[in-house]
């Protein structure tokens, strides 16, 4: 599990910033499943706009993208560097928790694809660091021993090259496991008309396409129907040219295509249904910016809490919707809020002692978190 995240330097992000999820507060006994393993597996981002909701994911996206063997799926931002800055690379630090490991993965850049430095630490044991820049080998331990770094490129992962090197016999474990989580990171911006996964545009058709070969429809009439209280059933109709396609059906039996003919909230739930759906095998950290754009607060807080019971992955969502800010769904160390240097959540905000009987919307709008 991921326990930390730290940058600097980045995009928006002047100073160096940290999105700690196992800051628990033991104190809150309420909302176990939003916790797991003493590490904050569910959490809702707050913050004013251009405060950097969207840039947080991108973050994850970098990671991603350093460690990737698909390095050809993220665009390279013209404005990767903060533009208020004298500093010549942006700094990232990932902590992990895998069973009882620590590995601390660290990492900097001058731009999307330039390394400038890298180390990778395992339970607080350096096992490499590397100036790229100097093309020097700072310190290493055995995991490099067989690695040939004359020729290393600055656009290509020490790490990445010491798994893509290595049989997969004889890797690190914990590097190992490394890789799984990191291969498994998604962020989603989901859209009426599409859906964004990791930079790339997913249509409606393509995700259509998914739940017709996977015959996911009874599921996706549940899901509807839990969220929306749609009680207008969807099936599949296959077309003279053999394609097939989803409609509503009404009760006189007519139908009507459901791509041309859903509402915006229902369209977002098909993307909605699709990561809900992957979730359940592929990924390890999930990352949906602004989730609940074309929902009622209602649907949203329905929407949190199917998320809130798939365990074993951490999902991290953001919102500007303060009726999601309630202990019913999760508790206050869930909640998180970006303001101008920092990143904390809503006990470390203020000197209350939060209980489960707070009314923390009001708490929020009052300014008791400012």
């Amino acid at each position: 599990m991921l326990l930390r995240a730290s940058f600097e330097n980045f995009m928006n992000f002047e100073g160096k910033f940290t999105l700690d999820l196992s800051n628990i507060n033991k104190k809150h006994s309420f909302n176990k499943e939003c916790v797991e393993n003493e590490v904050i597996s569910k959490a809702l981002i707050y913050g004013k706009s251009g405060r950097g909701k969207s840039n947080l994911g991108k973050v994850f996206l970098d990671l991603k993208r350093t460690l990737s063997n698909n390095d050809d799926r993220f665009e390279n931002n013209t404005n990767y560097l903060n533009a208020n800055s004298s500093l010549e690379d942006a700094k990232f630090s990932f902590e992990f928790k895998f069973e009882n490991t620590q590995v601390i993965y660290s990492y900097n850049k001058k731009d999307a694809a330039t390394l400038t430095y890298e180390k990778l630490e395992i339970d607080h044991e350096v096992e490499f660091e590397f100036d790229f820049r100097e093309k020097k080998l700072i310190q290493a331990r055995s995991i490099l021993e067989n690695l040939e770094l004359d020729s290393i490129d600055s656009s290509y992962s020490i790490l990445k090259h010491y798994y893509n090197s290595t049989s997969p016999g004889n890797r690190n474990s914990n590097v190992v496991s490394l890789f799984d989580f990191i291969r498994k990171i998604y962020v989603f911006s989901p859209s009426p008309n599409e859906l964004g996964i990791d930079n790339l545009k997913h249509s409606k058709e393509r995700i259509i396409n998914y739940i017709l070969e996977h015959d996911h429809i009874n599921e996706f009439n549940s899901f509807l129907n839990d969220i929306l209280d749609l009680d207008i059933p969807v099936v599949q109709k296959e077309l003279p040219t053999k394609e097939k396609n989803l409609y509503f059906r009404f009760k006189n039996g007519n139908l009507l295509d459901f791509s041309s003919n859903a509402s915006s909230g229902s369209r977002c739930l098909l993307n909605l249904f699709a990561i809900y759906k992957w979730t359940e095998s592929s990924i390890s950290f999930l990352y949906i910016d602004e989730f609940d754009a074309s929902y009622h607060y209602q649907a949203s807080m329905k929407i949190i809490d199917k998320f809130k019971r798939i365990s074993g992955i951490q999902c991290v969502f953001t919102t500007h919707n303060t009726d999601l800010m309630n202990n019913e769904f999760l508790r206050p160390d869930c909640y998180f809020i970006i303001g101008e240097n920092q990143i904390k959540s809503l006990p470390y905000l203020t000197k209350r002692d939060l209980q489960e009987g707070h009314n923390l919307e009001k708490l929020y709008q009052a300014g008791e978190f400012d």
